[in-house]
Parts: C-alpha cells; structure tokens; sequence
C-alpha cells in the first residue's frame, strides 16, 4: 500500500519486537522495507508477545538485524523501547540502578555499533 502513495514523507516504522512476535524471520522484513524505512524500534521478546525487553535478552538475532539494516544503508532514527522489568541486564554491563541513556549506550556498544559510546 505505501508504494501505491507515491509521497516522500510517508513511510516506516519498523517495530522489530512486533514483526518477532508469531513469526520469528525478521530476516528479509528491512529489505522489503528498503528506502521507505523512516524510524526503527528495538525490543526484544520470546515471540509470542510484545514483551518490550532490551535487546539481546529475548530470541531476536540482533545480529542479523543489525547486518540487514547495515545493507540497506539505514540511517534513520532508532528507539530504544524498553520497559524495566526483572530480566537481567549484567551481559550489557549495568548493574543496580541506571537510566534509560544508560541501557541505550550500553546496547550499542554492546552490539557494537557504536563501541565510542
């Protein structure tokens, strides 16, 4: 339907959360999504619900999303969409009380994509 409306301020927001949930192949989605992808949000789940938990704590392989957006030249927004909750964050490094911008940074160097943060 997008590519019916030929308008260049129309596009995207690609939840990876919820193309996760009862279809796991997130592979293939950005692609499809291509130059129409505006806005990416990253979170996490177990595929049967929209647990909203970081990623890298639930089933999605980040790797390959982070690889698939590296092929169509992404660089548009990303959100961090995060409830706090009891899954553990000390694989990111984070322990005790952090903020948000600090789940975010740990995130990204993390997945290594940006370690300068």
């Amino acid at each position: 339907m997008i590519n019916e409306i030929d308008n260049p301020i129309l596009g995207i927001c690609f939840d990876a959360g919820h193309a996760h949930i009862n279809q796991p192949l997130i592979r293939g989605k950005i692609a499809f999504c291509k130059e129409k992808l505006f806005h990416f949000h990253a979170s996490d789940n177990f595929g049967i619900y929209d647990d909203h938990i970081l990623p890298g704590t639930g089933k999605i392989n980040w790797r390959d999303v982070f690889s698939d957006l590296k092929k169509i030249t992404y660089n548009g927004t990303y959100l961090l969409e995060v409830v706090p909750n009891n899954k553990t964050y000390e694989d990111m490094g984070l322990a005790g009380d952090f903020t948000i911008i600090e789940v975010g940074r740990a995130f990204f160097r993390h997945m290594r994509i940006r370690p300068d943060l």
